[in-house]
């Protein structure tokens, strides 16, 4: 909440914008800060969520482009093989 405390309110703090005693005290008396504190942490949190959303979501991509790659290597890795053994288990031409 901004990096006050009640006890700065109490002793007065060289920050309160407005400078006369108790204006911090108003401020976290009011229940419109605690409104807007909450609508402020409540974003914070779902920019947050948001954000590791996409996050995973591109890790996901990449592991299945990976194990595609992987597939497509197995299968070209077979297919030479088969060649490479189909022409020299052949009987040799004389």
């Amino acid at each position: 909440m901004g990096g006050k405390s009640l006890i700065s309110c109490v002793f007065g703090s060289r920050f309160d914008v407005a400078g006369a005693a108790g204006a911090c005290l108003k401020r976290y008396t009011d229940p419109s800060f605690f409104k807007m504190e909450w609508a402020k942490s409540e974003l914070m949190k779902a920019q947050h969520t948001q954000l590791n959303k996409k996050a995973n979501i591109e890790k996901v991509k990449s592991i299945f482009a990976a194990v595609k790659f992987l597939s497509f290597l197995t299968f070209v890795s077979i297919h030479w093989l088969r060649i490479f053994t189909r022409d020299h288990n052949t009987a040799p031409l004389l």
